[in-house]
């Protein structure tokens, strides 16, 4: 009689679930689901549940998962940010172009960069806005910068930071259209002519590494530049931006390589800061 009581119990059990479910509505079913693989994305124990919990919110499309899809991609397994990156083109939310430029700029796994580059492909072809589409933004010559000094309150230790923001805001803003650098030597009166006779205008960048550290497996890195007129010297904007990559979880990991991590980290926060230091000034100067 007991073993009967028993089964007639798990027997009721089951039911009631069933029917629990039945009744709960399809967006409640639907959430309960989403949050379920959103958590498995985030603390699954291996990297294949998190590839497998990627690959299906892509597949379900909800923006829901972006937050967490976005954070995937500094994963340090490749095949988890891969899984991320193809996840966020299937969704195709445009909001996240700079978080993918960031994440391209600062991978260094070659199959996960081209993931990477493949999922902005898609999401720049989506969106509206002309400046998230380097090949869309007029390279005619619009901007004379000239870069000014470069300052490290990070208080990470490294000497030459300073030398490498300035080299590395340099090299950035070399790559952005329609921009020519003014020569170091340059007076206000030559200026004054150059933006005239060309028809430019000028702007003078400085700015400072605010923070570099390393947390766990992860280099933090905030970036502040300051935008001034040129000749001029009147401050415009000063924006920030900062941002992180994955290091090697080796103990034995070199200081090179941690540096070679520093490097990528301040020049994946550098290429957003400066993205969006010239779209609003092409807003606030258009052609």
């Amino acid at each position: 009689m007991l073993v009967r009581k028993r089964g007639y119990w798990k027997r009721a059990v089951r039911i009631w679930i069933l029917c629990a479910l039945w009744l709960t509505p399809n967006a409640v079913r639907a959430d309960a689901r989403l949050d379920y693989l959103i958590g498995m994305l985030e603390n699954g124990g291996n990297y294949r549940i998190r590839v497998q919990a990627a690959t299906t919110l892509g597949k379900l499309r909800s923006k829901k998962a972006v937050p967490a899809l976005t954070r995937a991609l500094s994963a340090e397994n490749e095949l988890v940010v891969i899984s991320a990156a193809i996840a966020l083109g299937q969704i195709g939310d445009v909001s996240v172009i700079p978080e993918l430029e960031q994440a391209h700029a600062s991978i260094g796994s070659q199959a996960a960069k081209s993931q990477v580059a493949a999922a902005l492909r898609i999401l720049r072809a989506l969106s509206p806005t002309p400046y998230n589409n380097p090949s869309a933004v007029d390279a005619t010559p619009r901007f004379l910068v000239r870069i000014d000094a470069m300052g490290d309150s990070s208080g990470s230790g490294a000497k030459d930071n300073a030398d490498l923001l300035r080299k590395i805001v340099t090299d950035r803003i070399t790559q952005e259209p329609g921009v020519v650098l003014q020569s170091k030597d340059f007076t206000a009166a030559q200026v004054t002519k150059k933006l005239k006779r060309e028809k430019l205008t000028g702007y003078i960048l400085s700015g400072s590494l605010i923070r570099l550290n390393k947390v766990d497996h992860q280099i933090f890195v905030k970036v502040g530049l300051n935008v001034f007129t040129n000749p001029g010297y009147s401050l415009l904007m000063m924006p920030t931006v900062d941002g992180k990559v994955a290091i090697a979880s080796s103990a034995k990991a070199s200081r090179e390589s941690r540096r070679a991590a520093e490097e990528r980290a301040m020049r994946a926060v550098t290429d957003e800061l400066v993205r969006s230091i010239f779209d609003k000034l092409r807003q606030m100067d258009p052609p």
